[in-house]
């Protein structure tokens, strides 16, 4: 068992009554009416928040700058070869 000093003892008891006094105080106090304008002023859609959107919109971006070449040899047809020939056509 560890033995603590009166002195440590004392000291971690006058910063715990310190911090129970301190508490989260803020310098400026949220009133009533800010909180009925606005409950979520974080939130910018219903389940999202701004930074979630932007991240969200960055990938759908990235992702459809990397498909238009798939999209562009999709239209020209040089996505896979011809099918036509009743042949087997060796690759």
């Amino acid at each position: 068992m560890i033995r603590l000093s009166r002195t440590t003892l004392f000291s971690f008891a006058a910063g715990l009554v310190a911090l129970v006094m301190v508490g989260c105080s803020s310098d400026k106090p949220i009133l009533i009416d800010q909180v009925r304008a606005n409950p979520t002023p974080e939130m910018e859609t219903i389940a999202r928040t701004r930074d979630q959107r932007l991240n969200e919109h960055a990938v759908v971006r990235n992702t459809n700058r990397r498909q238009i070449g798939d999209d562009i040899d999709a239209v020209l047809l040089l996505s896979r070869p011809v099918r036509l020939s009743p042949y087997v056509i060796p690759q």
